[in-house]
């Protein structure tokens, strides 16, 4: 399940932000590696709602870091 949420994340990012899948990793950063700004961050985190059907509260959207960031919460909130 873990790797299909991954994918799934990594088809998002390329679609949605013209991320290069190749480059996208667990340890990858949305600011940092992935070069999302703070508008494109927030997008992320509507994106990620309706790609895995949860919702996910302001506070928790706040930890969100990096790709494996949001696969471990995908994970426990499915």
């Amino acid at each position: 399940m873990p790797k299909d949420i991954f994918n799934r994340l990594r088809t998002m990012l390329a679609d949605e932000f013209g991320t290069d899948p190749a480059t996208v990793t667990l340890a990858s950063s949305f600011r940092g590696n992935l070069d999302l700004d703070s508008l494109e961050t927030a997008q992320l985190i509507l994106e990620l709602e309706d790609l895995f059907k949860i919702e996910i509260p302001d506070d928790d959207a706040e930890k969100l870091f990096t790709v494996g960031d949001a696969v471990r919460y995908a994970e426990t909130h499915l």
